[in-house]
């Protein structure tokens, strides 16, 4: 999976990734969803990949995603930012999250 950054979107990650520890990855979360299709993307900072984590093409920040979850996303991804500022996943054929979260999680 290739993962890039919009300008804007890149420069609000390192700032709130200045000083912390950790990975970027992107979660498939499927907590309080109801079941494991109807989940959302979310970027957490997570201590470090878990066994089936593998590094996203391109991202920089890198970024790493459970290829068990990469199922439920396009081959080609943009982080950027929406009107509001916060963060957005789209691919040329949708939007897979207006309003992602980026938050630190531990494992």
């Amino acid at each position: 999976m290739k993962i890039e950054w919009s300008n804007e979107a890149k420069q609000k990650a390192v700032s709130w990734l200045e000083g912390k520890k950790g990975v970027l990855k992107l979660q498939y979360d499927t907590e309080g969803c109801g079941c494991l299709v109807s989940g959302i993307a979310a970027l957490w900072l997570v201590d470090g990949p878990g066994e089936n984590d593998v590094l996203a093409e391109s991202a920089d920040p890198a970024i790493y995603y459970d290829k068990t979850t990469s199922v439920f996303f396009d081959e080609a991804l943009l982080i950027g930012l929406n009107s509001s500022g916060t963060f957005m996943l789209k691919s040329k054929s949708q939007i897979l999250n207006p309003r992602m979260k980026m938050m630190a999680v531990s494992q």
